[in-house]
């Protein structure tokens, strides 16, 4: 695959955040806690799927015969995004990828889980919808100085068809408090022929993707004091998911990160007895 985009590998947490703060603002965002990972949709990672289209509506016509037994309120039977993003919301593989609209939130999903080189991959937003209007005019419209949003019924004819080779974002009419805390979009395929890369570097102005696609590394020596950060910013899974499993993964996390970050403090106090950080004593 050729390497069409720009990659930045930022030395400290400040070149970070001012890589990231740098961005014009209609990027959008996604954390990854490999560095090397390429961007792949959860349908791709399905063997079962084997890139054929009429197991992805087989699966979504089992997900909405199912989903009455545990759900009281529902999408409308036609509205397919909306039913993508409730099975994106519940683990089921779908065409779509989990954005941002926040540089923060998405480093924190970066670091979170990392155990090597993180990254955070920036997209302009903008430049993926003037992508699919070149391919498909009918799909977006243009008013004044904004693209609106993509409509639910062109978003059902591109899934329907499966035949237009790029991505876009798209924003779901039905959502909920972990969509709305995590200022969350979603980046779907064209077509399930084609990897998420493939269609993404099938842009119709190649000469500008190193400009609109942007791959910034955060080597792991960066999380903790990253992730202090981010959580003083208030950036953490109690926010991010607003429940009280969130809240207990947030608790567990921020003791992890006092007491390590007490223990480096101790680490430079030459004297044995070190003053507590933030209350905390071991």
């Amino acid at each position: 695959m050729s390497r069409a985009f720009t990659e930045i590998r930022v030395a400290s947490w400040p070149e970070a955040l001012s890589c990231l703060t740098e961005l014009d603002p209609f990027h959008i965002f996604r954390g990854q806690s490999e560095a090397e990972w390429t961007l792949k949709t959860s349908i791709e990672r399905c063997h079962f799927f084997g890139k054929n289209y009429r197991v992805e509506k087989d699966f979504l016509k089992d997900f909405q015969r199912g989903a009455c037994t545990y759900l009281a309120s529902l999408p409308a039977p036609d509205d397919t995004l909306s039913w993508l993003s409730l099975m994106q919301h519940h683990g089921a593989p779908t065409r779509l990828l989990d954005f941002t609209h926040s540089p923060y939130v998405a480093a924190y999903f970066a670091l979170e889980n990392a155990v090597t080189d993180a990254a955070v991959w920036a997209i302009h937003s903008q430049h993926l919808k003037e992508d699919l209007a070149q391919k498909s005019p009918q799909s977006f419209q243009y008013r004044g100085d904004e693209w609106y949003d993509l409509s639910d019924e062109a978003f059902k004819k591109i899934f329907d068809d499966n035949e237009l080779s790029c991505v876009f974002p798209v924003r779901p009419s039905v959502t909920n408090k972990r969509y709305m805390a995590q200022q969350a979009l979603f980046v779907s395929l064209g077509n399930t022929n084609a990897s998420f890369m493939d269609q993404l570097l099938s842009y119709s102005w190649p000469e500008y993707l190193a400009e609109h696609i942007v791959k910034i590394i955060l080597p792991i020596a960066l999380r903790e004091e990253g992730l202090y950060d981010l959580s003083r910013m208030n950036i953490n899974r109690a926010v991010l998911f607003p429940d009280l499993d969130g809240f207990s993964m947030h608790l567990k996390n921020t003791y992890e990160l006092r007491y390590r970050h007490a223990r480096a403090v101790r680490s430079h106090v030459p004297t044995e007895t070190a003053p507590a950080v933030d209350g905390i004593k071991s």
